[in-house]
């Protein structure tokens, strides 16, 4: 096998992405050409592996299931590491050579893991207290961007309102591309909640939701 760097698909934390490696004897088909064996030995770094191994490899066969290697995704950023694979000859045909250990490849390993977003209303609980019939009545909301993790690594908050509990309160607007860390300005967009007061009413109530976008900016 020839131990060509993998670079993983990007995964949020938590994730399980993974990529096999393709372990290959290049010894000719024949008779008298030894089996191969590969396993995994140390790993560093974040780098991770699925504890796989191949036995009684023949000449000329290879293998792309049962070695497959990761990284931690327990945190955000940019994650690297490196895995060791160990191989043997393995002798046959009753040759009594019995089992030879080969060199080991070394396995560069990477990938990135992004941190989702994470929205909180920093707008005080709204309460226009007692308004006429007819007057117009609103209020803007600010939301933050609360996630926290590797600078380039957590990705941007959207929001946009649910269902309102009541028809007489309304929300139009939605924001985007709030950055970790930071509050929603004017150049994110508007979430504005309106009252209709075209009849007298009780105290209504409304709601908000929030997505995970990816990050603007890779450190």
């Amino acid at each position: 096998m020839t131990p060509t760097p993998v670079t993983l698909a990007n995964q949020r934390i938590g994730g399980t992405g993974s990529q096999v490696l393709t372990v290959a004897n290049l010894a000719p088909s024949s008779a008298f050409t030894e089996t191969l064996s590969a396993s995994f030995g140390a790993n560093s770094g974040n780098a991770t592996n699925n504890g796989g191994a191949v036995s009684g490899l023949a000449g000329g066969a290879s293998n792309s299931a049962a070695l497959a290697v990761g990284v931690n995704t327990g945190a955000a950023g940019a994650r690297t590491g490196t895995v060791t694979v160990n191989l043997a000859s393995n002798e046959v045909g009753g040759s009594g050579l019995g089992t030879t250990a080969l060199a080991p490849q070394v396995i560069a390993v990477s990938g990135n893991v992004y941190q989702v977003a994470a929205g909180q209303i920093i707008s005080a609980p709204l309460s226009f207290g007692t308004v006429q019939v007819g007057q117009a009545v609103s209020q803007n909301l600010v939301i933050g961007n609360i996630a926290t993790g590797a600078s380039g690594f957590v990705e941007d908050l959207n929001a946009n309102f649910g269902v309102s509990g009541d028809a007489r309160i309304s929300g139009v607007g939605s924001l985007s591309g709030i950055l970790a860390g930071t509050n929603s300005t004017a150049g994110n967009g508007t979430m504005t909640v309106s009252v209709n007061t075209a009849a007298p009413a009780r105290s209504r109530a409304a709601s908000a939701s929030t997505s995970s976008v990816p990050a603007r900016s890779m450190a």
